[in-house]
Formats: structure tokens, sequence, C-alpha cells
């Protein structure tokens, strides 16, 4: 089994509780992962792996465990059933499940839980019910956005052990996922403190707790549409489906240079997509791409406009990055220049709350993210 430094600094832990926390790449997730199994191979164990939302731990913590176990699956000592449940032949089982409840850890009794993404549990409560049961503890996060960590600190004391990694502890991160922590150093080494470029290095790059203040984007400028007609570049569409509380937002995105131009063409809720795809008829250009997101039915959506005999524009679903490295890849532009009050409003004011990316008032956010994740796709 290939060991990195984060494994075994990990293992180094004599605390019940220990927390693993740090950057992006520095492989948290799958170190944990391989000490459970490990511990699971020369000792009849019981654990649980818990996460916030039991799809993100099949992203996540559950795929890594795939990877690890294969050799041991196909060998036939470990079997995999239900999608969730990783059945050893020395009787260990490892549990995954999503804590939809609060209560769930009241029932269960472990020899280890593991709270991958601890950040996103809803409660400190939720996590004590487990950590109060078992016998080993193990979490992990970045250390992007407040939680209860302060109460894990007062509640436990001295059982806790916080262990600080980065990228630097994992030999094995991949060089695409290399180039983009170093171009957070790049940015943000000597940018503002507050700001958001110096945020991702803090947090990506470094692995620190920071504090994010004031504006995301501060490189906005106003345009009037003579000013985003005059750009002499290619026009994208981009179409962020709403609902009946948010609105739909359309845009167009221009690249120029190191420059982003933003137009915002639609902007409204409750209106039916024939609406919809009557403003894009009005404004599409010969072999133009739209990007659009699926959710809210956004394929459904998109299929029924295209029964339109006017609607010639190509449709593309957005294949989605992770928001915060989103929203990040937008920073990096020189300038974003914004036509449009909703769109001017959402770009000047976006901020994060509690150290999370605010989900409102970015409709016109998220339609341009979607052309900017997708452009060189295209």
């Amino acid at each position: 089994m290939p060991t990195t430094d984060a494994l075994r600094k990990i293992a180094m832990s004599r605390k019940r509780i220990t927390m693993a926390y740090g950057g992006q790449g520095a492989g948290k997730t799958y170190a944990i992962c391989q000490l459970i199994a490990n511990e699971c191979c020369h000792k009849r164990l019981r654990c649980y792996v818990i996460g916030a939302e039991k799809t993100k731990l099949n992203d996540r913590a559950l795929n890594d465990m795939k990877l690890i176990l294969f050799p041991y699956i196909a060998a036939g000592f470990v079997s995999f059933v239900h999608n969730s449940v990783f059945k050893f032949s020395n009787g260990s089982e490892i549990i995954f499940k999503g804590l939809d409840k609060e209560e769930l850890g009241k029932s269960i009794r472990c020899d280890i839980v593991y709270f991958n993404e601890v950040n996103e549990i809803k409660s400190f409560l939720a996590f004590d019910h487990f950590a109060s049961r078992c016998k080993r503890v193990f979490a992990d996060f970045n250390p992007s956005e407040k939680f209860f960590i302060d109460e894990i600190r007062e509640q436990y004391g001295d059982e806790v052990a916080e262990i600080q990694l980065t990228w630097r502890d994992n030999r094995f991160i991949s060089p695409e996922e290399l180039q983009r922590i170093h171009r957070y150093k790049e940015l943000g080494e000597y940018a503002r403190v507050g700001s958001y470029s110096r945020y991702m290095y803090e947090v990506y790059y470094l692995g620190n707790f920071s504090e994010m203040g004031g504006g995301i984007f501060e490189n906005v400028h106003a345009i009037d549409s003579d000013g985003y007609d005059a750009i002499d570049a290619v026009e994208i569409l981009g179409l962020d489906f709403g609902d009946s509380r948010d609105p739909n937002a359309l845009v167009g995105v221009k690249f120029k240079g190191n420059e982003i131009y933003v137009r915002e063409y639609f902007y409204r809720t409750m209106v039916p997509d024939v609406v919809i795809c009557g403003v894009i008829e009005s404004i599409q250009k010969p072999q133009q791409i739209l990007i659009y997101e699926t959710a809210t039915g956004g394929n459904t959506r998109i299929y029924n406009m295209t029964l339109s005999p006017n609607f010639r524009v190509s449709p593309i679903p957005v294949i989605k990055s992770q928001v915060s490295a989103s929203v990040f890849s937008l920073c990096t532009y020189d300038k974003i220049h914004v036509c449009g009050e909703n769109a001017y409003i959402e770009f000047a004011g976006y901020k994060m709350k509690k150290g999370i990316l605010i989900d409102y008032d970015n409709h016109c956010i998220d339609a341009v993210r979607y052309v900017n994740d997708m452009k060189d796709y295209l």
C-alpha cells in the first residue's frame, strides 16, 4: 500500500479524536481511508464513515475506499454490498452513511467513526452523538469555513489531536492539480489581506484557517451595451435556470486577452420557458453556443426550446466544477466588464458569509461561471 507523509502523520496520532485539516491535494481523505482499511484487515472492527450527504461520500471517501480495497475485493477477501458496506472475511465492516438526521449517532456504537468533510456536518450535537460512543474518531476538513470545531476543542480537550497538512504531504498529487495549487500562490501570496485571492492562498495552498473580508471580485467595471457590442470577440451565451424564487439568468460572455466581458440579457422569475426561448431567438447569432445548467429540469427545458423552428443556438450542458475553484478562476481575469444592472450588482456585491460563498444574488455569476468553465472544451 503506497504511503504519504499525510498517512504517516495521521497514523502517529495517539489521541482518541484525530482532526486532519489543510489545503487542497493534501491527501487527507485517502490517507484516513487507508488507515481504516488497514486496521480492519488486522482486527475485527465495526467502522462508520459519515458524511453530510451519502451522494457526496460516493464521489469522495467511498470512491477512495473502493480503490484501496480493490485488490482485496478481487481476491475475495472483501465484499461490497448495497453500495454502502465493505464486509471483510475476518468479520470487519466499514459502513458508509449520510448524516440526514442529527440523532443518527445516538443508536450507533462502533470501534472507529470517520467524519469525511466534518465542516459540512450541520451541528456539534450530530458529531457528539457518534464521538461520545465510539472508541476512535477521525475527521478531515478544509479550513475554509467556520463550523463547530471550537465546541469539539472545548468539550473533548486533551482527547483531540489537530494535524495540519498541505499538498507537500502528498507525493501522489497529479501535475494538473499541483498546477492549480501553485496558481493560488501566484495570485494570492502578495494580495490584500481579506481579498479572495489571499483567502484561497491561505486556505488551499498553505492550509491555514483564514477569514474573508470585503467583496470577492475586486476587478469589476461597468460598461454599457455599446461598449459590450464593440468588443470584437465570439459571444457565448450562458443560462442559469431559475424557479419560483430564483430568477432565470441569461448572459452573453466574451473573452479578450485576460479580460472577460459580460452582458445581462434576461433576469426574471416565474416565466414560462417559451419567453426565455423567445429572448434567445431575438439575440442569437449564427453558429452560437449556449451553455446551460441541468438542475431545475434544465435538459427537459432546453429540449422543449429546441422544438421551436426558430431556435438555432447549439445548447451544451455544463460540466460543473467545484464552486470555489470556478469562482477563483473568474478572479484571475485582469478585469471583469459587466453590462446590466442585476449582473453588475451581483458581481460588485458578491461576498462570503461565515466562510461560505453565498448561494443567492449569484444567478448571473453562475451563468458566467458555466461559460468560463466550458470555454476550453469548445
